[in-house]
């Protein structure tokens, strides 16, 4: 029982605070309604583009890092795979994305090594992106004291640390982490990752572009660089969180800060939850056709048998 409300405690508290959010809304209703019938589309549709653009290269990014332990493993597979589980990051309890990944790959291949190491090495990339923007926004455009700073700090220079040399934390008496460690040893060796992280921040520039789009098409101003610097930055408190799909906390946080650049609370509010259903829009799009397609085409009983490269 106790390991049951461990498990959904956190996906529920988000969607309470995204509940939260909404009867909050509720309050500005006419005004949100009056901004939505005002909205110039042709920006939304630009800012839905880009949200295509980028699950597209997530799942590029995700299959350059699996196919360093197996060469022969198809991009179309793993682009399905891809596709199929980021839709059940919505879903409790929080990572069944990854779970759904891990399945999906063992649907599709006999023997798929790197499975978990490849999701590690994904999500890391992720996390360290997102401290660079949020103690650049820490540092040079919001003062919140110095020992967020210095915190913010503290958590970039782990993760860096991690990155030069992951065997500092070889220490944990977890076997399956050790192997994870050294899984990582092996890729952060690579090119790839590399590429990988180079991706990420092309990511955080195309989700920084999206959402000045949303922002513009409700007259909102706040020049580019604020947009790309204030969304990713909002991402590092999804992954403190435990958020899933920053569902809630990157909402609220959204709201928050646009509050604190002097944007009117309805317009705030009409912009945070435009760039969610825009963002869940997309991923529905490649989403849904990738699992009718899974349905109707692969055979779950003919799985492909590869060589791994390790």
């Amino acid at each position: 029982m106790k390991k049951a409300f461990t498990k959904y405690f956190f996906y529920f508290l988000n969607v309470a605070l995204f509940v939260a959010l909404i009867f909050y809304a509720s309050k500005y209703y006419s005004t949100i309604v009056y901004a939505l019938q005002n909205a110039n589309l042709n920006y939304l549709a630009y800012a839905f583009g880009l949200f295509l653009i980028i699950v597209t290269i997530c799942a590029f990014k995700w299959s350059i890092l699996i196919k360093i332990f197996n060469r022969e493993v198809s991009f179309s597979d793993l682009f399905i795979i891809y596709f199929i589980s980021n839709m059940y990051k919505y879903i409790p309890p929080k990572g069944m994305n990854y779970v759904m990944k891990y399945k999906l790959c063992s649907d599709y291949y006999k023997h798929l090594d790197g499975k978990i190491s490849s999701m590690f090495a994904e999500s890391f990339a992720e996390l360290l992106t997102a401290c660079l923007f949020a103690v650049t926004f820490l540092l040079f455009l919001i003062d919140y004291g110095v020992w967020v700073q210095v915190l913010g700090f503290v958590a970039l220079i782990t993760m860096v640390s991690f990155l030069i040399y992951p065997k500092i934390f070889y220490f944990v008496p977890i076997k399956a982490i050790k192997k994870l460690i050294l899984q990582f040893s092996r890729i952060r060796k690579t090119k790839t990752f590399y590429y990988s992280f180079f991706l990420n921040m092309i990511l955080a520039i195309l989700h920084g572009f999206a959402f000045y789009f949303i922002l513009f098409a409700f007259d909102v101003n706040l020049g580019i660089l604020l947009p790309v610097v204030l969304f990713y930055a909002s991402q590092f408190f999804v992954f403190v969180t435990l958020s899933p799909a920053g569902l809630g906390v990157r909402d609220i946080t959204l709201v928050g800060a646009l509050v604190f650049f002097s944007v009117d609370p309805a317009l705030a509010i009409t912009v945070s939850l435009m760039h969610r259903v825009l963002m869940l829009s997309s991923e529905l799009v490649v989403g849904l056709p990738s699992l009718v397609y899974k349905k109707l085409v692969v055979d779950p009983s003919a799985r492909k048998d590869i060589k791994g490269s390790s």
